[in-house]
């Protein structure tokens, strides 16, 4: 047998055999990946702050006077459920002062113009003529709203009506803060 039939030979059995090999069937298999991710625990907060206070204004027989301050509401949703949330504001009564002194809080206090910052996506803000029913001024939809959220510099105006008599007249504003959006 020449060295070129045995090359041949060779060789031809080197590609058959490389066919076979080639021929077997692929295999595959596969494992589950599992993580389990825990809500930090912390419950749904909110807390409402004065952070410009109100002027004061002179008597005024015929006109009213308006004073303003500003207000801020922080939101932290620390519990990762992705629930979303809405904080409603309230004020408590109308302005009153020692003794029979008051003037109505509906169409006298309006909270307009703030802006928000923070990691809390998709939060909307609103403004308010504040009464003492509850109205929502910042809500999340469900899938937002995780993380914290500043409504800052919300301004606040009290407009005196006019011929109100002297002296300190309050109101007490209060928030709530409830799971779920609006």
């Amino acid at each position: 047998m020449s060295f070129k039939s045995k090359f041949v030979g060779v060789f031809g059995a080197a590609i058959l055999t490389f066919g076979a090999v080639a021929g077997v069937a692929a295999q595959s298999a596969s494992a589950p990946v599992s993580v389990q991710v825990n809500g930090s625990g912390k419950p749904l907060s909110v807390v409402l702050e004065n952070t410009q206070a109100f002027g004061a204004v002179s008597y005024n027989a015929d006109a009213a006077q308006p004073t303003t301050g500003k207000f801020k509401i922080t939101v932290s949703d620390p519990r990762g459920t992705g629930e979303g949330w809405n904080v409603k504001i309230s004020a408590s009564d109308d302005f009153r002062a020692d003794g029979d002194k008051s003037f109505p809080l509906a169409n006298n206090l309006t909270m307009t113009d703030g802006s928000l910052e923070g990691n809390a996506k998709d939060v909307s803000k609103s403004s308010v003529n504040m009464t003492t029913a509850q109205q929502t001024i910042l809500s999340a939809p469900t899938k937002s709203g995780m993380g914290n959220v500043t409504y800052k510099d919300i301004n606040t105006t009290v407009n005196v009506p006019a011929g109100t008599l002297s002296g300190t007249y309050k109101t007490t504003l209060n928030v709530q803060i409830a799971s779920g959006p609006n």
